[in-house]
């Protein structure tokens, strides 16, 4: 049986008062799966983080590879000079006042991305510095693909048979979409539950290209992970959140969720993806992101609560689009 998580302020106290921050504190829960707590006083803000998602079982050692995994996918960012969070401490044992891991970050400077478009600012100078850290991020390559969780990414291949996320290979991402089809077949209709099957058959081969060499992914590249500040009309990054699932492999995979996330924030009229493009660098191929999008689950679309509320739906408008405008004209 799973106890409650939570946090109380004596326990935060303590945590703060063993790196040596003292004062008062104000403690507040911002997130719930995995749980997150801001820490907040004369001091600073910190935020708290532990692993509660079922898949880390309770209790156990599995709750400290997260704790290493996105601590260690945050030094290999700063030993390639793009910003990060300052973790204060990267806990993995539990002789501590949680009884558990836990990873405790310095606030960054800024404002998240999708406050920054939705309050009005510059989305072009906004969504131009976040092409160019991603592109700086993306430039970073690895020997083999999987969780990065140190400065030299993964050390070794995957063993057989052994679960892989879609972006790790292009082998990966095929059976993923195909299991996909499978479970939601029953509510697509002929004619799109077709082309859907031919498209996944070709999945494998047109992007296995886009996986050598694995490069570094975010991987659950939200538009809300990128913190940003304005100084003397220039806008920069300072840093990016939640580096759970951070990877080697197919950097599609960031500008695929990202994409999904900004067509339900900024309209199409404005042509936002024109400024993201030319930060990073270049244009991705069209093709191949629609590709990816197919490949995609109902969950990656329904949580932005933009996009058509049916999968039929969603396959249909991304099966029916010839450019970047179509794609993300979800009006």
């Amino acid at each position: 049986m799973t106890r409650p998580v939570s946090l109380s302020e004596r326990q935060a106290r303590q945590v703060l008062d063993r790196v040596g921050v003292s004062g008062p504190i104000r403690v507040e829960r911002v997130h719930a799966y995995n749980h997150v707590w801001r820490l907040a006083g004369d001091a600073g803000t910190f935020f708290l983080k532990i692993y509660t998602k079922p898949w880390y079982a309770p209790y156990g050692d599995s709750h400290a590879f997260p704790v290493r995994h996105e601590s260690g996918a945050w030094r290999c960012l700063r030993a390639h000079g793009l910003a990060t969070p300052e973790v204060v401490v990267a806990e993995t044992g539990t002789a501590n006042p949680l009884g558990r891991p836990f990873l405790l970050t310095r606030e960054l400077a800024g404002e998240p991305l999708t406050g920054l478009l939705r309050m009005g600012h510059a989305a072009g100078a906004t969504l131009s510095a976040v092409g160019d850290f991603l592109r700086r991020m993306h430039s970073v390559t690895f020997e083999f693909p999987g969780y990065v969780s140190n400065e030299d990414g993964p050390t070794r291949p995957r063993r057989p048979g052994a679960w892989q996320h879609r972006c790790w290979t292009a082998e990966a991402r095929e059976r993923l979409a195909r299991e996909t089809l499978e479970e939601e077949s029953a509510g697509l209709s002929a004619d799109v539950r077709a082309r859907l099957d031919r498209a996944i058959a070709s999945m494998g081969e047109r992007l296995r290209s886009s996986y050598d060499p694995p490069r570094f992914v975010h991987g659950d590249c939200h538009a809300n992970a990128f913190y940003l500040v304005e100084k003397e009309g220039s806008w920069r990054v300072t840093g990016t959140v939640d580096m759970e699932v951070a990877s080697a492999g197919d950097v599609g995979e960031d500008l695929m969720k990202l994409c999904i996330e900004l067509a339900t924030v900024v309209p199409a009229s404005s042509g936002w993806w024109d400024a993201l493009f030319e930060g990073y660098g270049a244009e991705p191929d069209f093709e191949l992101l629609k590709l990816r999008l197919l490949g995609a689950t109902p969950a990656d679309f329904a949580w932005t609560g933009g996009w058509p509320k049916s999968w039929e739906a969603i396959l249909r408008h991304v099966m029916g689009t010839g450019s970047w405008f179509q794609l993300f004209d979800l009006g």
